[in-house]
Formats: structure tokens, sequence, C-alpha cells
């Protein structure tokens, strides 16, 4: 009763100064605390404070929910219970004003990092960017209960060095770089083995004027993304902390030699559209498929796909090694694609990526990459011919980008049918989820130009497709508010 007594005393203040000053002030609500990090079986009070111009601080009341709603449930006096892991959004209303707070919950679920063979022995430095003509050392650790380095091996190991021609590596794990590249360390202990990655990078590139990268992901609050990093030319970002279901991802590695930019970008990371959420587990709707990921690249908040670098990447990804064995595929052979999804096929590509590396102890590979899409870890049962699998689409039908893109809320794109046809255009969102369709029915050739209001929808990447003559042709777009 008390503060819904201040909250109309706050509201009525601010009207009496409306009315008869005839100047209106700033007002806004804020939630408290902000931003927390929770436990399954956590639960947290939320408070909403009313700021009225003056920066003065009143409690207040208002109608409080939660984005997505299975994560945890939030009570009418904003007491929150996390039910789920996961990353979701508590919102609170008041009138015509509208406060948010992210809240990453941990828990039980499915860590795919457990994949990693930690076989109780660690290396240090781990990933790591050294320069031509510099040596490192390198020391083995037995791993501690928590995960994480402990006591110094001091039997004698077994040092090897795979991938790139980096440099050479002692028997006492001195490393000296003499060309660019990329390698795996290797240690082994008995039955043992572990493993680190490291770049070597060319010494004598200008570093003045380096290109800057932000590295963003999907997240449900209002902007549509959250920034994971921001880092420049010459550095290599490990991906780690992503929520279910792209938790998938953690482990994995992206590296952005000098030069290798023209200008600053943004990077949008997520899962591509052939991964499919299963409950607690992700699948990857594809014959042979162990794992993906789609980059989505942007110059100055405009889309360009493919984005071509001036020289490679070097991408890390991570797989689960139980379905390599579920699958009967030979680890060996494991390698990098280029991917896209045309309906429920998929057609892969090895075009502009290079000396891939495997690393069968941390479950990762490496390839250097000419440019971002969507990309997909497979092996050498899943075909013969994958030059065969390559997306042919009958002449004359086409499905234009959309324009503006991003866009906030409406959008065109045109398409074109080169006979009569039954037509079904649809829209997705970022699960394979469809939200929408906007063509049913059958068409004369022609070209057709669609518009779509996302008015009622969150800020994201969105693909609609074009199904028709037995053929479909999926784009992707980004709505950004």
């Amino acid at each position: 009763m008390l503060s819904m007594i201040k909250r109309f005393k706050a509201l009525g203040a601010a009207l009496f100064l409306v009315l008869f000053t005839g100047v209106i002030f700033a007002q806004d609500i804020e939630i408290r605390p902000g931003q927390p990090e929770l436990t399954v079986g956590d639960s947290l009070q939320f408070s909403i404070v009313y700021l009225d111009s003056g920066d003065t601080e009143t409690d207040t009341a208002g109608t409080w929910s939660i984005h997505p709603q299975y994560l945890g449930t939030i009570s009418e006096a904003g007491m929150f219970y996390a039910e789920l892991p996961g990353e979701c959004i508590v919102r609170a209303e008041l009138d015509s004003l509208t406060a948010w707070v992210p809240v990453l919950i941990s828990g039980e679920a499915e860590d795919d990092t457990s994949e990693y063979a930690y076989n109780g022995l660690a290396l240090v430095p781990s990933d790591t960017v050294i320069s031509i003509g510099s040596q490192i050392q390198y020391t083995a650790h037995y791993r501690a209960e928590n995960g994480e380095p402990g006591a110094i091996v001091d039997s004698a190991l077994s040092w090897s060095l795979e991938g790139m021609p980096v440099g050479e590596l002692s028997q006492d794990g001195l490393l000296t770089a003499t060309s660019a590249g990329y390698a795996l360390v290797y240690a082994a202990l008995d039955d043992r083995e572990t493993s680190a990655f490291v770049v070597v990078a060319d010494s004598s590139t200008d570093t003045t004027g380096l290109n800057h990268i932000t590295i963003t992901r999907d997240s449900p609050n209002p902007m549509g993304y959250s920034v994971m990093q921001e880092l420049t030319e010459g550095e290599i970002w490990t991906l780690g902390g992503l929520p279910f279901p792209m938790n998938v991802l953690n482990g994995g590695s992206i590296y952005f030699p000098v030069g290798s930019l023209s200008e600053d970008i943004r990077i949008h990371i997520g899962l591509p559209l052939f991964a499919e959420v299963r409950g607690d587990s992700i699948g990857w709707n594809g014959k042979g498929v162990l794992g993906g990921v789609d980059f989505t690249v942007m110059v100055n908040d405009t889309v360009s796909e493919p984005y071509y670098f001036e020289t490679p990447l070097i991408v890390g990804l991570v797989y689960k090694r139980g379905l390599i064995d579920k699958m009967n595929i030979d680890p060996h052979s494991l390698a990098l694609y280029f991917a896209v999804q045309d309906g429920d096929s998929l057609a892969f590509d090895t075009t502009g990526i290079t000396n891939t590396t495997v690393d069968l102890y941390s479950n990762r590979i490496y390839s250097g990459i000419v440019h971002f899409s969507s990309l997909a870890i497979m092996g050498e049962s899943i075909s013969t011919d994958i030059a065969d699998e390559q997306l042919t689409i009958p002449h004359g039908y086409t499905l234009e980008q959309n324009y503006p893109n991003p866009f906030n809320p409406v959008t065109t794109f045109s398409y074109t049918l080169p006979k009569a046809d039954n037509v079904t255009i649809s829209i997705f969102d970022m699960s394979g989820r469809k939200i929408a369709t906007l063509v049913n029915d059958h068409q004369q050739a022609g070209t057709y130009s669609l518009t779509w209001d996302a008015s009622h929808h969150s800020s994201g990447i969105y693909f609609y497709r074009l199904t028709a003559n037995d053929l479909t042709i999926t784009r992707k777009m980004v709505f950004m508010k």
C-alpha cells in the first residue's frame, strides 16, 4: 500500500509539472538488481525503482513477465525462481514505462565443453599467438578437480607438433617459431595426452591502423543481440560462456591475422539454420553433420554475406566425440565445409577452406577460412563426392535479398517465377520455427514483391524461404530495433 501511495505521489508530481509549468520532465523506471547470475533452484527478489527528472528514486510496483517463460517464474511481487539453465529477460511495466534486465541461469544442463579430453593433463600456455623468431616454453600439468592446471608433471613426456610447419618443438616442450601458420602442440604421458593450439604470426606485417572486430550473439533483450567481445586484428578469441543451446560452440576459437581486414566489422555468431533444438540437446538435421556455426558479418550495420577476408582467418570448432562413434565416421576424415541449406537438404563446398587440422584429443577442428557464412563439420563417410551435392536452382527462379537489411521493422524482397507454379513463402526464426507464411498460392509466371512487418517480433536474425517446383531457396535477414 505504501509503495502504491509513493507511486501516485510521484506520478501526481510529474503531472502537476506538466499541467502548470508546461514542461515535461523525463521519467523512467529501473529494475534492481541488474544483470544477476543465478543457479537453477535459486530465487531472487527484484524491485522497481521510479526515477523522476531530478534522479529522485522512489520504490514502486508494476507488472512482471519473463521471456522465454520456461526458464523460470516470477510472482506479482517480483520474486523470481530459476528453474532451467539458460538466458532470459525479466521485464517490468509501469503504465507506459518499461524496463528489463538479462538473467543468466547456470545449472545441470548438458555442457558440451565436457566433450574435451580432460584426461588428467593440461598444457600451459593454452591457445596462444607468437611471432616468427620467438620461442615459447610449454609445461604439462596434472589437472585439478576443477579442471584447471595443477602440479607440473615431472615425469618424462613425449612431445610432438602437428599441422602447418610453423617451427621446431624440442623434447623439453620448447617451441621455436620459424614460419607463419598454425599448429597443435601435443604432450603425452603413458596413455594420457593433451594439446594446445598455437598461431605463429608474421612479425614483419605492418601493425599500424589495425581494424576492429566486434563479436555479438543473439539475446532475448530488446536490442536483439549482446556484445561478447571487442578485439583487433592480430588477436585470438576463444568462444566461451555461451548459454544453451549455443553452448555447443563453447571451446571454439577465431584468429584474425593482421591484414585480414580492410575495415571495421561486426560478426554475429549463432547456430546455423540446420541446427535443431531437441529438448536439452542439439541435432544437426542432416545426415553425417557433426556440428556447425553461422557467422553473419556486418559493415556499418549492413549485412555483407558472404564476407571475404584479405587473408584467411583461422577458425576452430568443437564437435561431440560420441557422434563420431554413433555415426560410424572416421575421425581422421573430419573436415570443415561451407554449408547452404536448400529446403530439407544441405549442400557443401570446401572451396576456400585450407590447412585443416583435427585435434582428436580436444575434439576440435581448425581450418583457414576465406569468407564467413555457415560452416559445418562432416566426415568422409557422409559423401564420396561433395561436388555432386552443390545446389542447382532451375533457370529463372530467383529470391532476391531483402531491402533494407538490417531493417526496422519493415523490409521488402522480390522473387521471380519462370512459369506458373504453386508457391509458398515463409518466415523462420533462428531455431528453425516457422513464424509466418506470406504466400501459399498458385501464381503465374512473373516477378513479385513482398513486404514483411516484424513489429510483433523481437530483434534478431530471420530466414525467408521460397518453395516452388520441388525446390527451395532460403535467404537471411536481420531485424534490428
